[in-house]
């Protein structure tokens, strides 16, 4: 009998022993430690995902923590390479891409190299008539970070841009042409000098008393572009008992060719006027007479009889074809009446 119980007892103690072993969180009579290195049932795994973006991890060897970071600034879990907001690149700014990355957004430097908004852009207008600002006024840089309206008013031409001469002045390469303002104001161009019969030199009254002697001489030069004519005009005064004989004679410089033209303009109503020498032309009204291509003698008849003769004679030197030989050389005019 006793021999029966001795086994019962044996038998309960391996039973209490080893029949009640649990240790699937580690540790436990098998003597295999936990996930941690200890002996105790763990409340979790390390490694675990824990919290909004943490995992458990071992705090000591029985037992687990969770360690959450909690969401980056993007509201991600990843490490971001940057902080929203920080700055970039010339004048830009880090913002999210997603949940788990930063993107630098740029707009580059402003037109002055700044980073501020500008309130107008450097060399458009800022014209405001209300402000008494002219249409030349424009933005300029003030600094990186501003423009103001920069006003240097009309030119002498009615025109914004700087003159680089001055109208009026005498142009060309024997100073023939003169400067005038360009049509639309924004520079000075060489244009003929404006010799036209309203505007002809004038060269004094003579009377028809004098003689072949009595020669009146005037020199010029003219140029292609800029002064391809010159006028002249003198006044005839028709006396008592003078004879009318008025005689022009042109002499070219060498190497160019002019031609002389001479018409009258009667004060009063008289004798029709023909060439002794030259070819007859008009001018408008104007009878009168041209030489060929190079210079030569021009004279006039005037008739007979007691018409009054008093009048102007417009002499025109016209340009023909070649140039001076020697730079800027003049032609000749002689004339009497």
């Amino acid at each position: 009998m006793k021999r029966i119980f001795f086994i019962l007892m044996t038998s309960t103690l391996v039973y209490l022993t080893y029949g009640c072993d649990d240790s699937s969180k580690g540790g436990g009579s098998d003597g295999l430690p936990n996930a941690c290195g200890g002996v105790g049932t763990l409340d979790g795994t390390p490694g675990e995902h824990c919290g909004d973006c943490g995992h458990l991890v071992c705090d000591g060897t029985e037992a687990v923590r969770c360690e959450d970071p909690g969401e980056n600034a993007c509201g991600g879990c990843e490490t971001l390479d940057g902080t929203p907001g920080g700055t970039c690149g010339d004048c830009g700014h880090l913002v999210c891409d997603g949940t788990d990355a930063v993107r630098c957004e740029d707009p580059g430097l402003n037109a002055c190299g700044g980073c501020g908004t500008l309130d107008g852009t450097p060399g458009e207008s800022c014209f405001d008539d209300v402000q008494g600002v002219t249409a030349c006024a424009k933005w300029t840089c003030d600094g990186t970070e501003s423009v103001r309206c920069e006003d240097p008013g009309l030119n002498v031409c009615g025109g914004c841009s700087t003159l680089d001469s001055t109208p009026g002045g005498a142009c060309g390469n024997c100073g023939e042409g003169i400067l005038a303002c360009s049509e639309d104001g924004e520079s000075v161009e060489c244009r003929p000098a404006g010799s036209t019969s309203a505007s002809a030199q004038y060269l004094g009254t003579w009377s028809d008393r004098d003689t072949d002697y009595d020669w009146v001489t005037v020199t010029g030069t003219l140029e292609q572009d800029v002064d391809p004519a010159d006028w002249y005009k003198a006044r005839m005064e028709d006396t008592t008992w003078g004879i009318v004989d008025p005689k022009f004679q042109l002499t070219n410089p060498e190497g160019a060719s002019y031609r002389l033209c001479v018409y009258f303009a009667r004060e009063y109503s008289g004798t029709e006027v023909s060439c002794d020498e030259g070819t007859s032309t008009t001018f408008g009204d104007w009878p009168g007479c041209c030489t060929g291509d190079t210079g030569g003698t021009v004279s006039l008849d005037m008739g007979f009889g007691g018409d009054d003769d008093n009048g102007f004679f417009y002499m025109q030197v016209q340009y023909v074809s070649g140039q001076p030989t020697a730079e800027c050389a003049e032609y000749e005019l002689k004339f009497h009446f």
